[in-house]
């Protein structure tokens, strides 16, 4: 087993023999990475740093016998190799396609009238105290070529082209004595001249400047990942998915059709278009593939973590996938066609999707009772399911029901006091699990009931979600008695989901106010309404009564408390749900 220093190792290479070694395959770009993206400015601002022996980064290299996905060609370079070793440039690949094809040249995809070969203007007098002169130091044809003398603004410089005063800056590094020469012929070759100065200092970066390369072997995937989320420079992460990717990509040939992941994930979010699932993330998709994979198939698969993902095999996923795909759909439509939850976000617990994905595996009659209570059952349970450990757990319980074996559920232990102090936090299952048991109702329009508020109005569950309130937040906060009041506006027994019109009328009126307002088109229409939104029917009587007051604000959060609660015992007919306030146990303590 290699130690630390055998496994991360710097190193040093000069610029011409890393670009040969690049050319010959002996480096591979994964195409995880980025495409060449780097304009015409930090190109020169590149080799500016370079003549100026500033550093420009280290290269991160690492050595694997594991065969990724890679680029074929770099700005029509060809670049083979491999051989049963690779070495993949895992940042830096746009500082080494720069380099690339500055000196050789080349055509960058989306940008075919830009030539990247780069020129040195010689006789410019780089002046230190000017920052910007790299641009006029360093050139690209497009600012040297006057286009036959209508381009004005390049005329001077193309007459010094034309002079070879402007040269490419690979002819310095190939033919620097010919350039020397024609430097004497003109009468600039004074080794005191700006020219011969320029000319030396350009080809001294060729002959002293050594780029930093750090190479890792030895190491696991989720270790490097890690390693390059650390010391990226580049501004993008190194994606789990994008490497499982590359590692099971196989090409097509001799009448194998090949092997995509890509393809794969993006033909399964087109099922979803026009919903809010289509968001679902390929990392949970592959973790679902993966859980799966690991129940249903001799495979090296142990878990569904960052190490044993790249574990995948194209073979695994390929034989698994027409009841893989099956099972990932039929799960997007349990939790939107049944559970109405109309995004991924709602769900209290990631690793849910994925237990859902294992129910639903080769299922050709499920039974939806039973995913439908054991989701609102974890959704509620204490200690949730937020790891590997109980992910594996949940499995074997919900596969146990599946198999028509009876149903074994630990008492829930529910507190009601969690309900009264609850509020929402883009981080907490018990917010979501709130949020979404409440869309479980089906709640309405206010003025129609026969309209799904849920189909226009989609509660973005982030840092900042749309949250409306019964008793409005700002109204509520700013009446005289609001010191009294046990509990916060924020609380989510205060939410309800309203369409945005409807939300605008309200503003910040007196619920007892605007219940009287409401056009509902009868008193029975205003009980169903209020029945599929958890709204005690209390406040119907409430509004017709002038004398009462915001003072009911405590009541109505005690009295939705109970419908709440009321409810998910009705949806879960096989759990033992014991109630206590944790409340009352402090004042009686």
């Amino acid at each position: 087993m290699m130690h630390s220093g055998e496994r991360i190792k710097p190193d040093y290479r000069d610029i011409i023999p890393f670009i040969a070694d690049l050319e010959s395959g002996y480096y591979q770009i994964p195409t995880f990475q980025r495409k060449f993206e780097w304009n015409k400015e930090n190109i020169k601002k590149l080799w500016d740093s370079i003549l100026k022996f500033y550093p420009i980064g280290s290269f991160l290299i690492w050595k694997t016998k594991d065969s990724l996905e890679r680029h074929r060609e770099i700005g029509g370079h060809i670049i083979s190799g491999g051989n049963g070793n690779y070495q993949y440039i895992l940042d830096g690949q746009q500082r080494a396609s720069s380099l690339l094809l500055s000196l050789r040249g080349g055509e960058i995809k989306g940008e075919e009238n830009f030539d990247p070969t780069l020129y040195v203007d010689l006789s410019y007098e780089v002046n230190e105290e000017d920052e910007h002169g790299y641009r006029s130091f360093f050139l690209f044809w497009d600012d040297i070529d006057d286009r036959d003398g209508k381009y004005k603004i390049n005329v001077a410089k193309k007459k010094k082209y034309d002079q070879k005063l402007i040269v490419k800056l690979k002819d310095i590094q190939k033919h620097s004595d010919e350039i020397e020469e024609n430097l004497y012929k003109i009468g600039r070759g004074d080794f005191k001249s700006i020219e011969k100065q320029n000319l030396k200092k350009v080809r001294r970066i060729f002959d002293s400047y050594r780029l930093s390369l750090i190479w890792f072997e030895g190491i696991e995937v989720k270790e490097v990942c890690d390693i390059f989320d650390r010391i990226n420079r580049e501004g993008k992460p190194l994606d789990i998915v994008d490497i499982v990717v590359a590692k099971t990509y196989r090409k097509s040939q001799n009448g194998d059709k090949g092997f995509y992941l890509r393809d794969y994930l993006d033909e399964l979010r087109q099922h979803f278009a026009g919903s809010q699932f289509q968001k679902l993330s390929d990392f949970v998709t592959l973790q679902s593939i993966a859980s799966v994979i690991m129940q249903a198939s001799e495979s090296r698969v142990r878990n569904i973590t960052n190490t044993y993902l790249p574990k995948l095999t194209a073979n695994d996923i390929e034989e698994n996938w027409t009841h893989l795909k099956s099972a990932i759909i039929e799960t997007v439509r349990f939790l939107r066609d049944t559970l109405h939850l109309v995004g991924p976000n709602m769900i209290p617990y990631g690793y849910m999707y994925h237990v859902l994905v294992n129910y639903f595996y080769k299922n050709k009659k499920p039974n939806y009772t039973m995913p439908k209570e054991w989701f609102w059952y974890v959704s509620f349970k204490p200690d949730g399911l937020g790891n590997t450990t109980q992910l594996k757990k949940e499995v074997e319980r919900l596969l146990r029901m599946r198999n028509d074996e009876p149903p074994e559920f630990e008492p829930l232990m529910i507190d009601r006091n969690v309900f009264r102090t609850e509020s929402y936090h883009v981080r907490s299952a018990l917010s979501r699990a709130i949020l979404a048991f409440m869309a479980y109702q089906r709640p309405c329009d206010f003025l129609n009931k026969d309209r799904d508020v849920l189909q226009s109005v989609y509660l973005t569950l982030g840092d900042n979600p749309n949250l409306h309130h019964f008793f409005p937040k700002n109204h509520l906060n700013n009446h005289p008695d609001q010191r009294i009041f046990k509990n916060s506006s924020d609380c989510l027994m205060n939410i309800v989901y309203l369409n945005q019109l409807e939300n605008i009328r309200i503003s910040d009126t007196n619920p007892l106010t605007y219940l009287n307002d409401a056009k509902f088109v009868d008193q029975l229409s205003k009980t169903e309404i209020m029945q599929k939104h958890l709204i005690p029917l209390e406040t119907i009587g409430w509004a017709q009564d002038s004398n009462l007051t915001w003072g009911n604000f405590d009541n109505f959060i005690e009295k939705r408390i109970d419908l709440f609660i009321g409810k998910l015992k009705e949806a879960l007919p096989n759990v033992d749900v014991r109630i206590y306030d944790n409340a009352e146990l402090k004042k009686v303590g």
